[in-house]
């Protein structure tokens, strides 16, 4: 599970079988090294069925980009926050691939608004849900997403 999220840096824990990588993005960073990490540490430890990302806000678009790019198995989003140039982006990207990791979104109207310009590339699969969780932490919020992400991808 790669977590990118926007409040929340140094989020570093173990949970079941899941290997977690919190990169830290900087102002340096660009997506294509993210997508070169994500690639390279999968190779290496044979995870290239089992790439998911988690993020936050502002983290959002280069989540999507770099699963687009590493050929995640899904991506969980929450408190989407896109400008229209983003957008325009992500629609474009998903033009161009065939393949593309399911996309769990979860949020108010903004995200509703993201569904609807996604789902229109027919090969997109969002699943779109309210975010209510039973805990309070993010180190269980997100094994609390892990444990779903296991489930759906079960069965």
């Amino acid at each position: 599970m790669v977590i990118l999220d926007e409040y929340e840096r140094a989020l570093h824990f173990e949970h079941k079988m899941w290997n977690v990588l919190t990169p830290n993005l900087d102002q340096k960073s660009s997506t294509a090294d993210l997508v070169e990490l994500i690639t390279q540490i999968a190779n290496e430890d044979e995870l290239e069925e089992h790439i998911y990302i988690y993020a936050t806000g502002s983290l959002v678009y280069e989540a999507i980009e770099a699963g687009v790019r590493s050929f995640a198995n899904a991506l969980f989003l929450e408190d989407v926050n896109l400008s229209e140039d983003e957008l325009l982006k992500i629609t474009r990207l998903f033009e161009e691939v065939k393949t593309t990791p399911i996309l769990y979104i979860c949020g108010k109207t903004a995200t509703t608004e993201l569904v609807k310009k996604i789902a229109t590339a027919s090969y997109v699969r969002v699943r779109s849900f309210a975010c209510e969780s039973l805990f309070d932490s993010k180190e269980q919020r997100i094994k609390e997403v892990m444990d779903m992400l296991a489930k759906e991808s079960s069965a």
